[in-house]
């Protein structure tokens, strides 16, 4: 498993150097959010941010910056698969026909999954949110092979294919799935976490970096879906030829 993390993050990297350009989608949605976070005092001290933390205008920012995000899995995933950054930023239509109903799901669970809590507000809406991170969570490792496949315009990729697959494969792509994204989302929370109460130039360059980073965190993010992909059909693959005829003899 920590085989398979470090690989994840490896193509991560690779695909930073590779797609330069792509890299940065990411990382201006979260310049401009640090902006508008800074403007309404959430860097001031911890309590600020505790207290500003689902402010109206934070949480706009915050929604488009979502959705930004849920770009680039089009382009790591063709890299994650080819490691090819020409290719994988290339226009295909049938590629973008493909990941155009990922994209929707991502945009319609994450508004969700931002605004509803709020909008319910007091502690229903905290127990929602805190209710339905489990949930979500299992979904979209479940969902990992539709995520990972659609954007190579292949036409076999689908979300009932994906529970099948990896639902066979869950006790190993679940605790992946959580073990390769927090470190990396660690380090997102540790640079916010630093800035706060700090002087302005200390500040901005702590949120700067930060920014950068997330470009890099995405990257992370988007590969693992591939990593539990590519787990999960060598297993299935295994458990096929094991299945036939001629594997039971052999094995006799």
């Amino acid at each position: 498993m920590l085989k398979a993390m470090f690989h994840t993050y490896r193509t991560a990297g690779a695909f930073v150097l590779a797609c330069p350009l792509l890299f940065l989608v990411p990382v201006v949605p979260e310049l401009v959010q640090h902006v508008v976070e800074y403007k309404i005092g959430m860097f001031s001290s911890v309590a600020d941010a505790k207290a500003l933390e689902n402010d109206r205008l934070r949480l706009l920012f915050g929604s488009i910056k979502v959705v930004a995000l849920l770009f680039p899995g089009y382009w790591v995933a063709r890299f994650a698969w080819w490691g090819d950054g020409a290719r994988a930023g290339a226009w295909q239509a049938e590629g973008v026909r493909g990941y155009v109903p990922v994209l929707i799901y991502g945009v319609v669970v994450n508004m969700l999954g931002l605004w509803v809590p709020q909008l319910v507000g007091g502690r229903t809406g905290q127990l929602l949110a805190l209710g339905s991170f489990p949930l979500l969570l299992i979904l979209n490792i479940l969902l990992s092979q539709w995520v990972a496949r659609a954007p190579l315009g292949e036409g076999d990729a689908s979300p009932s294919g994906s529970v099948r697959l990896v639902g066979r494969d869950l006790l190993w792509a679940l605790p992946f799935g959580v073990i390769a994204m927090l470190p990396a989302m660690a380090v997102h929370y540790a640079l916010n976490f630093l800035s706060l109460g700090k002087p302005l130039p200390a500040m901005a360059a702590l949120l700067a970096i930060d920014a950068f980073y997330v470009g890099y965190l995405v990257a992370v993010l988007c590969c693992i879906p591939v990593t539990i992909t590519r787990h999960a059909e060598a297993r299935a693959q295994r458990r096929a030829q094991a299945s036939t005829p001629g594997a039971m003899a052999n094995a006799r």
